[in-house]
């Protein structure tokens, strides 16, 4: 059995996770994997940011609100109260695979279409399983709350943040773990039955208990001090400390989570994709990367290679002097002022 279990927007699993997710579906079913890569031309892994990379711009803006689910305050998750018209994550799973269905295609839904329903879901289905994209509105899922990374130097850091990517990055560096390695890890706790036997049947109904797994685990692991199971808030203002064991024991779930998404990713592809599908149309060339200026900027021009100037949260751009997207720490190539520029910025849900 499955474990028992707008518009405030929130940074889904950071790219690690999303891939992860993806790389285990690859290999609990390469079957899947093969029509995946013949429908989109590449991997699963590769594509599965592809929604958080275009949500920003004005022709996919419209989808900011699919990448989660807002719940008022309660552990209990109602889908006609909380995904009205299918306006959620869930919702847009169910709408996506009815794009991959025999009924749509005979509509004639055409190849880049397709395109566009598969990346959906390998995204969304991520989105699905982590715990703080089934949470509180209130507090934007965890965005609002700002606290202290107790297990890595009191890296200040919101709540939300934390578990897109604050505990995935600190156990990899822990049990020196690669991107392959921990796939390769997880995937023999994916192959547990129980996480897929719903998707047999109907799929709403199966995404609803998915969705109250999330919200439980918010509920009961995210929103919780560890050992105390005290509410982790800000009402004085102060950041909350998480603590070594807090990290210790949130380390477990958001593995059960990575898994789980991958197991149920492969079994929906499984279910909904054609058998032989065609092959979409190839994707469009890269920019061409510009060119190396003759001698580098050692003292940028006012205004340039400052975040006030480029917007936190922006586009990469390769040309720019330093950067001030959610990754840029993760690449040490943070403009001077994204401490006071971005740091606390309130991040939409994706």
């Amino acid at each position: 059995m499955m474990r028992a279990a707008v518009l405030a927007t929130a940074v889904a699993w950071g790219p690690d996770g999303h891939e992860t997710v993806g790389r285990i579906a690859e290999l609990l079913n390469p079957d899947v994997a093969a029509k995946v890569q013949t429908i989109l031309g590449e991997s699963m892994s590769k594509s599965s940011t592809w929604a958080d990379d275009v949500k920003h711009e004005k022709a996919y803006a419209w989808t900011e609100a699919l990448h989660f689910i807002n719940v008022p305050g309660v552990c209990t998750f109602d889908y006609d109260r909380d995904c009205a018209k299918d306006w959620c994550v869930a919702g847009a799973i169910l709408n996506y695979t009815d794009a991959l269905s025999g009924k749509a295609r005979e509509a004639g839904t055409d190849a880049a279409s397709m395109q566009e329903a598969v990346k959906f879901i390998i995204h969304f289905i991520g989105d699905l399983h982590q715990p703080l994209h089934v949470s509180f509105g209130g507090d934007r899922g965890g965005n609002s709350m700002h606290v202290e990374e107790g297990f890595d130097n009191d890296k200040k850091e919101n709540l939300h943040a934390v578990w897109d990517s604050g505990i995935i990055d600190q156990f990899k560096k822990d049990e020196n773990l690669d991107d392959e390695a921990l796939s390769q890890q997880l995937v023999a706790a994916a192959k547990n039955a129980s996480y897929t036997k719903c998707i047999t049947g109907d799929l709403k109904t199966c995404l609803i208990e998915m969705a109250q797994e999330s919200l439980t685990d918010a509920c009961t692991y995210a929103y919780t001090q560890a050992p105390d199971g005290s509410k982790i808030g800000n009402a004085t203002g102060d950041d909350t400390t998480l603590t070594q064991n807090y990290y210790t024991t949130r380390t477990p779930v958001i593995k059960e989570r990575l898994a789980a998404g991958g197991a149920r990713l492969a079994a929906v592809l499984a279910k909904y994709l054609p058998e032989h599908p065609k092959p979409g149309p190839p994707a469009p060339p890269a920019p061409p990367t510009p060119p190396t200026p003759p001698h580098p900027h050692p003292h940028p021009t006012p205004g340039e290679g400052s975040c006030k100037a480029l917007g936190c949260k922006g586009h990469f751009h390769k040309s720019d002097p330093c950067h001030c997207n959610y990754s840029c720490e993760k690449h040490g190539d943070c403009c001077a002022d994204y401490e006071t520029q971005c740091k606390h910025e309130e991040v939409l849900m994706v």
